[in-house]
């Protein structure tokens, strides 16, 4: 590193008015009903279908006025020639708060998108331990948009600025 590198400036990280308290796993569910005929060697790859839905609820507490729980339900079906082969659903969740009072358009991106990316790689891999523990190659979903899942749902940009949104609560969908 030169002494140039060791003399720059300290940046501060930007500002966030979010505290995160606790990220959980609220409930597993692992269905097989086809085992052991459906762990048998197969030709073909398996058919797979994803549904996510978000919701986030303003939580009562005495001593943290801003507090809410995002959950993240993903249910996950693995079919091969019209046999499922398993049955995956995972509902994990946040409790957060803000450090103030913001206004809707500010608190539901933070709600929908910002948070979902945090939560989604621990519910990602839940649904990969739960498929690997059931006998099946562990399943690794694929990324999500959760700022196209926000548009698609509450029908604006959040970065426009003149995009209005009166929704405090809500839940999306992806397939």
């Amino acid at each position: 590193m030169s002494e140039a590198e060791n003399n720059a400036p300290q940046q501060e990280a930007p500002y966030f008015p979010v505290q995160v308290h606790a990220q959980y796993l609220k409930d597993l569910s692992f269905e097989s009903p086809n085992v052991p005929e459906s762990l048998k060697r197969a030709t073909s790859s398996p058919e797979i279908e994803m549904d996510m839905n978000l919701d986030a609820q303003k939580i009562e507490d005495d001593k943290l006025e801003h507090l809410y729980e995002v959950t993240m339900r993903v249910n996950v079906s693995a079919k091969r020639e019209d046999q499922t082969l398993f049955i995956v659903e995972v509902i994990y969740a946040t409790l957060l708060s803000f450090e103030e009072k913001l206004a809707a358009n500010i608190i539901n991106p933070i709600l929908f998108i910002e948070i979902p990316r945090v939560m989604f790689p621990f519910a990602r891999q839940a649904v990969a331990n739960a498929s690997q523990l059931g006998g099946f190659p562990p399943l690794m979903l694929n990324m999500i948009d959760f700022k196209r899942m926000y548009i698609q749902q509450h029908g604006h940009d959040p970065d426009n600025p003149d995009a209005e949104n009166t929704h405090t609560h809500g839940s999306g969908s992806s397939h």
